[in-house]
């Protein structure tokens, strides 16, 4: 694209197809990777369009200093469910380099991983609840008690129950809710609810009991990634971890990772004595 198609662009203002965001006066890159993020999930939920990276609400561009179009890329790939492919194309002015994104339609809802959908809404972007969708507040209140259609008691792994039973005794010694039996325990704590002698496995409970390939089949959205950016290199990450796992077992891996990059140093202080 040349700097007067850019421009051409950028004279027709914002619209339903069409963003500004400025760069600059992001804070850091994860507040300019959740912009962006927010920005395409609006485009690809409404008609596509694209996104200007570095032109001010007024028009005025202002560029993306030490901008990378490829980790900007893959961050909108991992940040997004189901994941959006988009296409960025630096465009270089006598004001600054412009990043043009453009992301096309989808034809499924698109959330953020955080599971929140955006939409144009003429020149702005808003919130978006999809009809009948499990993210809706207004139909269901609580997700996590939601029935998940397709499991069964086949689908708890029995070590995370017995794993989840012993976080429990070291959180409370004094509960009496890690000596019941597991289906009464997981009853108890609304992570399956029974319908006569069936067993019909919550959104709960498939999170913090089910197995990884139940996980898989039967919450695909049920995913934590997990980016290291070192001091050195804020725009890139130099570690990533995709886990599609219990609660547990993910914060588990998440508390050793954590630890690995934040060791605890030793420092002794010589006071000396008052004469």
């Amino acid at each position: 694209m040349t700097e007067q198609a850019l421009r051409k662009m950028i004279a027709a203002g914002e619209s339903t197809r069409q963003e500004f965001k400025s760069w600059v006066k992001c804070k850091d890159y994860r507040q300019r990777k959740e912009l962006a993020v927010k920005s395409v999930v609006a485009l690809a939920n409404t008609k596509g369009g694209v996104l200007l990276f570095g032109v001010e609400d007024d028009g005025t561009i202002t560029g993306c200093p030490k901008s990378d179009p490829q980790a900007l890329m893959e961050t909108i790939y991992d940040m997004t469910r189901p994941s959006l492919f988009t296409e960025i194309e630096p465009v270089e002015t006598s004001d600054g380099m412009v990043l043009v994104v453009s992301v096309e339609k989808s034809n499924s809802h698109v959330a953020t991983t955080g599971g929140i959908y955006y939409r144009r809404l003429g020149n702005v972007t808003k919130p978006y609840y999809p009809a009948n969708d499990v993210y809706s507040p207004a139909d269901n209140p609580d997700f996590s008690a939601k029935i998940v259609e397709g499991a069964s008691e086949s689908d708890i792994d029995l070590l995370e129950v017995y794993r989840l039973k012993e976080k429990l005794r070291i959180r409370d010694a004094g509960s009496a809710l890690p000596d019941l039996a597991d289906t009464t325990f997981l009853d108890n704590l609304n992570l399956i609810r029974m319908d006569k002698d069936e067993v019909r496995v919550t959104v709960a409970g498939l999170l913090f009991v089910g197995k990884a390939t139940s996980l898989a089949r039967l919450l695909p959205q049920a995913e934590v990634i997990y980016l290291h950016y070192s001091d050195e290199a804020q725009t890139e990450y130099d570690n990533r971890m995709d886990m599609q796992e219990p609660v547990i077992s993910i914060l588990d891996k998440l508390t050793e990772r954590i630890r690995t990059y934040n060791r605890l140093t030793n420092v002794q202080v010589w006071q000396p004595r008052a004469c």
